[in-house]
């Protein structure tokens, strides 16, 4: 035998197998190709030409590394689908007389032969969307730059070098699993896992616990700073625990429905439940796969779709005007000439103030060590904002009255379970909680707990010299002003902004903080943020999605050909074609829509999570998110029951063959 024997073969078993090679083959090269796409796009010169680029790059260098560790589990897991469904063929080859180095030899050339398939066809598929997806970027992030498109090797070398270190693991996890097995265990690879499993209830006790964990966490989640620094053990819990309901949690169910006669005992159940059963700890891990997965693209579409879709309305929660003035850590008694300067301004430029609010605030980011406000139930680190009660009633229109000692408090989560706390060693009592406060977007975006207090004004004054160690005032004094402008156009407000930066700037040489900030000039680095985040959630939810379907296709083609035989028994047994079919349906439906139920109760469960982590990039707009989510549910559910018909097809072909 020469290699071009062994080269003919292995070209012989792909074409044999093309109902299961093909699908992989494709899913290399849509891989291939995105992975080039992304790396071109966070390596491309013309990316830095964007405004305040470093959003964007820092998230698709990002959305690299996780299209890697995507890239290696997912090819390797459909890769075991494909290994599985061969073992019987390679045995047979090995009892013919190819011995297991020719088969290495054979498996060599099938993956150099799938591997130079899926770089030629990748990088033509990734060069001529590549374009396309660079011009859509730009649409996304509202830029109007030339659109340069300059070929570079460097993204097409890294995507080659990736894939072939890639590819190299496969190749050796394969030609180990060969080199381990004798023949006679080959050939009943695709067959082996059909045994009954036994009931794991402690399993299932578990698997209730990680994932109550994970939706109490949800549920209680009181900041956005406690879900940052739990998010991923709270997730890994949620992942552990729907591991292990759907591998011992299904058993413990079918189980409880084979003991109910009643149930069991009816045509059309006993064939599902025992179908079902019979091999279910090797099914159920696919599940939940598949429930994980769609898990993440409802999560990552919904989040960044949302993002994306109220940029304008996190834009005016963050810039509640036009013009934002904040003159910190200066006495308040010295800036008394502010407003008239401002005015002054505004005339001398043409310009008409349609509002100019202006507010006398402290504000302190308290630590564990200089936590100006405390409670009994109040542990972790917070952020308080004051203004006096002449101020809050001028802004808010109101005649509220308060005695010293008393407090007006907006509290959004309602960390505070007491009517009482300490602030700047006082003991306060509250008199009203409040739903409206001036100026929150100060602090919109906090990740951190946050108090929004009205105090008295011989309170206020107190606060604004209080020292927790006596020498540093604890409180920041901000004077704030607010500026709308008439009939002004975007380049005139920034103009106007320049202009008074100029004016006020001399504050800073008394020590004082200035900023001014016009709110059209923010607005293309948000929106280049959350373009960002949108092209990221769409790309890697692209990928999750492609692998939730080829695993669901996998998971059909390979139960279909392990049910042929059992369904032609029971067709011998007296069953009809529509009975069979019957069986077949509720199988595949319970198998398919079992995943994305509770895909769609992860999402339920984590939607308070959701809201607060878009809290803190600034979009407070709950019914948006509201909305855009049932979407991404219904779009999503649409495309995965298109999936389930098409999927049900070949199924019940493969079945029907018997």
């Amino acid at each position: 035998m020469n290699n071009f024997f062994f080269t003919k073969l292995a070209v012989s078993n792909i074409k044999k197998n093309s109902p299961i090679y093909v699908p992989y083959i494709v899913t290399c090269v849509i891989t291939f190709a995105m992975f080039y796409i992304i790396c071109f796009l966070s390596l491309n010169e013309s990316m830095k030409d964007i405004y305040a680029a470093g959003y964007a790059m820092s998230l698709f260098n990002m959305g690299r590394y996780v299209a890697v560790i995507f890239s290696v589990i997912f090819l390797f897991y459909t890769n075991s689908f494909i290994l599985k469904r061969r073992k019987k063929e390679i045995g047979l080859f090995n009892i013919l007389g190819l011995g297991k180095p020719h088969i290495a030899l054979v498996l060599f050339i099938e993956t150099l032969i799938t591997f130079v398939t899926t770089i030629c066809l990748g990088f033509i598929l990734g060069s001529v969307f590549c374009k396309l997806i660079f011009f859509i970027i730009l649409k996304m992030l509202h830029m109007n730059i030339a659109l340069r498109y300059i070929f570079s090797f460097k993204p097409l070398l890294m995507s080659c070098t990736v894939f072939s270190v890639l590819f190299a693991l496969i190749l050796i996890f394969n030609l180990f699993n060969i080199s381990v097995s004798n023949p006679i265990q080959l050939l009943k690879g695709s067959s082996t896992g059909e045994k009954e499993p036994k009931t794991k209830l402690i399993s299932t006790i578990l698997g209730l616990i990680f994932l109550g964990i994970g939706y109490v966490f949800s549920l209680t989640a009181s900041s956005g700073l406690s879900v940052i620094i739990f998010f991923f053990p709270v997730v890994l819990s949620v992942v552990i625990g729907t591991y292990l309901l759907f591998t011992a949690g299904s058993i413990t169910l079918l189980k409880s429905l084979k003991k109910n006669k009643n149930f069991y005992y009816q045509t059309k159940n006993f064939t599902s439940v025992s179908g079902l059963l019979y091999r279910m700890k090797q099914n159920a891990a696919g599940l939940a796969n598949i429930c994980i997965l769609s898990t993440l693209v409802l999560f990552m579409i919904s989040t960044t779709a949302s993002l994306y879709i109220g940029s304008e309305d996190a834009l005016h929660t963050n810039y509640p005007y036009d013009i934002s003035i904040d003159i910190t850590n200066a006495p308040f008694d010295s800036l008394g000439d502010t407003a008239s300067i401002i005015s002054r301004e505004a005339q001398e430029d043409g310009k008409i103030l349609a509002d100019a609010d202006t507010l006398h605030l402290l504000y302190s980011h308290s630590d564990s060590d200089k936590q100006v406000i405390s409670a009994e139930n109040l542990k972790e680190r917070s952020f308080v904002l004051c203004i006096s009660i002449g101020d809050y009633n001028r802004i808010m229109k109101k005649s509220e009255t308060l005695n010293d000692g008393e407090v007006l408090l907006y509290e959004k989560h309602h960390h505070l379970k007491e009517n009482s706390f300490m602030l700047a060693d006082k003991s306060f009592s509250v008199k009203k909680f409040i739903n409206e406060y001036p100026l929150l977007s100060l602090s919109t975006g906090s990740v951190i707990t946050s108090f929004y207090v009205v105090l008295s004004e011989s309170d206020f004054k107190r606060a604004a010299e209080f020292s927790v160690d006596g020498k540093t005032p604890s409180f920041t004094k901000n004077y704030f002003t607010g500026i709308n402008l008439s009939d002004a156009s975007p380049e005139e407000k920034m103009s106007f902004s320049r202009r008074l930066y100029s004016t006020l700037e001399p504050l800073k040489n008394n020590g004082a903080g200035l900023k001014i900030v016009a709110r059209d000039a923010e607005r293309g680095s948000l929106y280049e943020m959350y373009g960002s985040f949108l092209f990221l959630g769409i790309f890697l939810g692209a990928l999750f999605l492609m692998a939730t379907v080829l695993i669901m296709y996998y998971k059909q083609i390979t139960e279909g050909f392990e049910d042929k035989d059992r369904f032609l028994i029971m067709k011998k047994v007296g069953m009809s074609d529509n009975e069979v079919k019957t069986s077949i349906n509720r199988q595949v439906i319970m198998v398919f829509f079992l995943p994305i139920g509770a895909a769609v109760v992860h999402i339920a469960f984590a939607f308070r999570l959701m809201t607060l982590l878009l809290e803190a990039l600034y979009l407070v707009n709950i019914g948006l998110f509201l909305t855009t989510t049932i979407i991404t549910i219904a779009v999503f559910f649409g495309i995965y029951t298109l999936v389930y018909i098409r999927t049900a097809k070949t199924y019940y072909k493969i079945v029907h063959a018997a």
